[in-house]
C-alpha cells in the first residue's frame, strides 16, 4: 500500500519512495488527469523529502514556462524551499560526520542548530534594519520566550544573531540577494529584495529548527 508523506507528490511503497505528481493540464500531449510515477531509488525519509521538493520545484518551473508566469508569492515560496533544502543537505552532512566521530546523540550538536536557527528566525521576522538588543524587554526576547525558547539560551542566540546581522549588512550581501532573486526570476525591486532576504533566512531557520530526524538520538525529555 502506498503511504503519503508531508511533501507534496511523495509517497512510499514498501521501503522505496516514489514521486507521483499529477501531469499539468498545460501539457497537452498527455492524457488529462494522468500521473507520473518515478522511483527515487531511496529508502531514507530525509533524502526522499529533499529530492521530492526539488522535483516539485522543477515541475513548477515547467508549468511557469508553459503558461502564465507565476506570482511573486509563488516564486518566493520556491526560493524559501530552495534555501531550506540547501541548508538541510548541509546539516545532514554535518550530522553524518558527527555520528562518524562518535557524537551522535550529543545534545550540544542539537543546541548549536537550535540557537543558530532562532537567530535566523529573528532576522526573518524583524529584518536586517532592526537593532535587537535581545536584553531586558526587547521585542526579540519576548518573541523567543513566547515561542518556547529557554531563557538560558538567549545569550548564545544573541551572539549568533549579531554575527548574522553583521554579514547581512555587509557590502556584498545585497548583491547576493540580487543574484538570488534573478535566479528565481523575481522582479528586482526594493520590496522584493526585502521579501527575498526574509525568505532566505526563514528557509535556513526552518532547516536548522527541523531537528526530529537529524537529532533523533538526543533525549526527548530535554527542555527544548
Amino acid at each position: 500500500m502506498a503511504v503519503r508523506h508531508e511533501v507534496e507528490n511523495l509517497i512510499r511503497r514498501g521501503n522505496i519512495f516514489y514521486w507521483r505528481p499529477r501531469i499539468p493540464a498545460a501539457f497537452v500531449h498527455c492524457r488529462p488527469g494522468s500521473r507520473l510515477s518515478l522511483s527515487l531509488h531511496c529508502s531514507d525519509h530525509r533524502k526522499a523529502q529533499i529530492i521530492g521538493r526539488k522535483l516539485n520545484t522543477r515541475l513548477a518551473e515547467l508549468k511557469m514556462n508553459s503558461k502564465d508566469a507565476m506570482t511573486t508569492k509563488q516564486q518566493l515560496q520556491i526560493l524559501f524551499e530552495h534555501e531550506r533544502d540547501k541548508e538541510l543537505e548541509r546539516l545532514d552532512d554535518i550530522s553524518t560526520m558527527a555520528k562518524r566521530n562518535g557524537r551522535g546523540g550529543d545534545v550540544v550538536e542539537m543546541e548549536l542548530d537550535l540557537e543558530a536557527g532562532w537567530a535566523c528566525q529573528l532576522l526573518a521576522k524583524f529584518g536586517t534594519r532592526s537593532d535587537l538588543s535581545l536584553e531586558g524587554d526587547c521585542l526579540g526576547v519576548t518573541y523567543l520566550l513566547k515561542n518556547g525558547v529557554p531563557a538560558s539560551h538567549v545569550d548564545v542566540i544573541r551572539a549568533n544573531y549579531l554575527a548574522e546581522l553583521t554579514i547581512a549588512r555587509s557590502a556584498g550581501f545585497e548583491d547576493g540577494i540580487r543574484r538570488l532573486i534573478y535566479q528565481f526570476d523575481i522582479a528586482d525591486t526594493a520590496v522584493n529584495r526585502e521579501r527575498a532576504m526574509s525568505k532566505m533566512f526563514e528557509g535556513r531557520a526552518a532547516a536548522l529548527l527541523d531537528i526530529d530526524d537529524r537529532h533523533d538520538l538526543v533525549d526527548g525529555a530535554l527542555p527544548w
